[in-house]
């Protein structure tokens, strides 16, 4: 597999989201929908992949996945985030790598 085209989304997480999504329980990953976020997720800016990064640390743990769909879920939709306005909804497909 030809992982150096394709473009990838770099998120740090804490430790304990970054557990949940390595150990296969967390399968999306979720952004509020705000300024900062529409610029980054919303067309033309198209991700293939996104990169996981273990907290802030020195040598930080990795994880990459296939990115399946991003989508915006409206306020009534469930989320970890705990808020009930709009939220990007990171659906995450194939690992790809730990590293």
């Amino acid at each position: 597999m030809n992982m150096s085209g394709g473009k990838s989304l770099k998120l740090v997480l804490k430790d304990i989201w970054f557990e949940k999504i390595k150990s296969g329980i967390k399968t999306h990953e979720y952004r509020e929908y705000k300024d900062f976020w529409i610029k980054r997720l919303s067309p033309p800016n198209k991700y293939d992949y996104v990169e996981f990064q273990k907290a802030y640390r020195k040598n930080p743990e990795r994880i990459k996945f296939e990115i399946e769909s991003i989508t915006v879920l409206d306020e009534k939709s469930a989320n970890d985030l705990n808020i009930e306005t709009p939220v990007f909804d990171i659906k995450l497909g194939k690992r790809i790598m730990i590293f």
